[in-house]
């Protein structure tokens, strides 16, 4: 086949600067059809590349509110960012289908072995955590992922999940009231925080309290990682006034 050189031109609101070189026919269709949905994504915000990936993990008797909280607000938040900044997917250890607490059916986007490394992480709490811990292949993806994730969070007695994952030793951690007990015996040396909403763990490590704390943990995250205008944006959005609250200063 015979090769030529070749110089490709391209719009300048791409901001890119083709280089020079020497390209089959064919390699110069691909790299034309490369720069063309390249320029798509960055005009019309649609590279899911540069979109940070956040994994909500479902299992059976999972509290809902525990997951739909954050759900919620990472989603809103998005579609007020209009839909540029994250993408969310909902997922499951074994099956896609699970039954949360008090009836629910939830069908997950993906298993976690199905999906690859996330940014962001929500680890709710319900009885069913406490299956959760001893599913041994779902606890090493699970640490695999919370080890590079940039940050993870638990609500409820999500903070099961961290605590046997080996997260939270000589941490302060916030979890259920009625779940202090049992986090003394998956980390002894943990350092409960029952009067807390929610706390940082650590650098990339953050817990809250019961159910409804998970919406003030999703909505302080969403302002550390996007910024104080969107968090209070999607918190107006969602009627949500105990954070609107804090910030009417």
């Amino acid at each position: 086949m015979e090769a030529r050189s070749t110089v490709l031109d391209w719009p300048t609101s791409v901001g890119w600067t083709i280089t020079q070189g020497w390209l089959t026919a064919e390699d110069e269709q691909k790299s034309y059809a490369i720069l063309f949905f390249s320029w798509i994504f960055l005009n019309f915000g649609l590279n899911p590349i540069s979109m940070k990936q956040l994994g909500i993990l479902v299992f059976d008797e999972v509290e809902v509110l525990d997951f739909a909280g954050p759900f919620e607000v990472f989603s809103v938040a998005n579609q007020l960012a209009e839909y540029k900044l994250i993408q969310v997917h909902v997922l499951s250890l074994d099956a896609l289908e699970i039954r949360a607490k008090n009836g629910l059916h939830v069908v997950a986007d993906q298993r976690l072995d199905q999906v690859g490394q996330l940014d962001y992480l929500v680890l709710p709490g319900g009885d069913g955590s406490k299956m959760v811990i001893q599913n041994q292949p779902g606890m090493a993806l699970l640490q695999t992922q919370i080890q590079q994730a940039r940050w993870s969070m638990s609500v409820c007695s999500g903070s099961r999940i961290l605590g046997k994952a080996g997260f939270l030793e000589h941490k302060p951690y916030c979890t259920h009231h009625e779940v202090f007990g049992s986090m003394q015996e998956i980390v002894p040396t943990g350092i409960p925080q029952p009067n807390l909403r929610f706390t940082q763990s650590d650098d990339r490590i953050w817990t809250a309290a019961g159910i409804s704390a998970g919406i003030d943990l999703a909505l302080h995250l969403t302002e550390l990682t996007f910024g104080k205008e969107l968090a209070l944006a999607t918190a107006t959005y969602m009627e949500y006034t105990p954070y609107q609250h804090t910030h009417d200063r």
